[in-house]
């Protein structure tokens, strides 16, 4: 699970990835900010540890 953590960790602060998910505003259908749901995902992965 700690790899799973690391690799999304990585994903979420690749520049161009981050900027790809915010310019897909139309597909966010659960209407969250980006920051939010990344953070989220995080958190739930932390407690799965």
């Amino acid at each position: 699970m700690d790899e799973v953590l690391k690799r999304v960790n990585r994903a979420f602060s690749d520049r161009l990835y981050r900027r790809n998910i915010e310019r897909s505003r139309r597909h966010n259908w659960l209407d969250i900010d980006v920051e939010d749901a990344f953070k989220k995902i995080i958190a739930f992965l932390e407690t799965m540890k």
